[in-house]
């Protein structure tokens, strides 16, 4: 998978990354006509189902994929068909504007984009909930850490120094 590019065309210049900067405007372009192209064959007229999006993101990751939503929620800016939780979410993401963005913007429909949008929104949500959950149930709580620093202390014959370090038996 090809990293996303996140800085403008000048700062690529400056840093010597025009062709990274380069390779990534084309992965972007690519992941709209990816998701275009989604759209149009999956959208049976009322409803876009969450393969489109899911789809996406397994080819071209979630970041890629949300910032080429936002970057095309960001182009049309002040066009109505966008519910305000999208436009805000869209405007969290500090994409360059170097008057060329219009060329990763997807060409479905904005309410197509809108429910897009939403899709990549709650699986992102799901991630992240997902993630956070695995990382509580892996780390020990207070009172587990606490008795495995005692045991430690004791295995060692430094009880007193557990004491002075705040952990009582």
């Amino acid at each position: 998978m090809i990293p996303l590019y996140r800085y403008s065309t000048e700062t690529a210049k400056h840093n010597s990354e025009l062709d990274v900067w380069r390779e990534s405007r084309n992965e972007n372009i690519r992941c709209r006509d990816f998701l275009d192209e989604q759209i149009a064959k999956r959208f049976d007229g009322m409803s876009l189902p969450d393969e489109c999006v899911e789809n996406t993101v397994k080819e071209f990751g979630y970041d890629r994929t949300m910032w080429v939503i936002a970057n095309t929620i960001q182009n049309r800016k002040g066009d109505g068909r966008f519910h305000n939780r999208n436009t805000e979410w869209a405007k969290r993401f500090n994409i360059p504007d170097i008057h060329r963005n219009y060329e990763f913007a997807l060409n479905s429909h904005s309410c197509l984009v809108d429910g897009a949008a939403d899709d990549i929104r709650k699986m992102y949500s799901e991630l992240r909930q997902h993630r956070t959950m695995e990382l509580k149930s892996a780390a020990p709580n207070n009172s587990t850490k606490a008795e495995y620093s005692i045991a430690k202390f004791r295995s060692h014959g430094a009880l007193n120094q557990a004491v002075r370090h705040g952990l009582s038996a």
